[in-house]
């Protein structure tokens, strides 16, 4: 026997799952259940469903999203900079830029000298400065 909860979220999932749809705000939720927002929220929070529908909404986009990197790298190899990088960007993952680098890179060796044990800084200061 299928409870009033797992019917809302088999609904909720199976719309939130759509690529075409957009993420719904609470009346959406609503309306398109067919239920008050207490009754929503009785039964669960939205966000609990969120990254099981993203999970889901992801693999079924899985051809347009080709569709679209196939453009990507049409449109690079016929010399589009801006395309190239953002083939390499959605395939390779981002890459820092120089100035988000040279932020980051002072807390990182602040971060590194501060774990430092005494001995071991001892030796890099001889090491380096002699």
């Amino acid at each position: 026997m299928t409870t009033a909860r797992e019917k809302h979220r088999a609904r909720l999932l199976e719309y939130l799952s759509d690529p075409e749809q957009d993420y719904p705000d609470r009346g959406t939720y609503q309306k398109h259940l067919g239920i008050a927002g207490k009754t929503l929220y009785y039964h669960f929070t939205p966000a609990d469903l969120t990254a099981e529908a993203y999970e889901i909404r992801k693999k079924n986009s899985a051809r347009p999203r080709a569709a679209v990197l196939k453009a990507l790298l049409a449109s690079a190899k016929k010399g589009s900079v801006q395309a190239a990088r953002e083939y390499l960007d959605r395939t390779e993952g981002r890459v820092m830029e120089r100035k988000q680098i040279e932020q980051v890179a002072p807390q990182i060796l602040q971060d590194n000298i501060n774990a430092l044990t005494e001995s071991e800084a001892e030796e890099i200061y001889k090491n380096v400065l002699g």
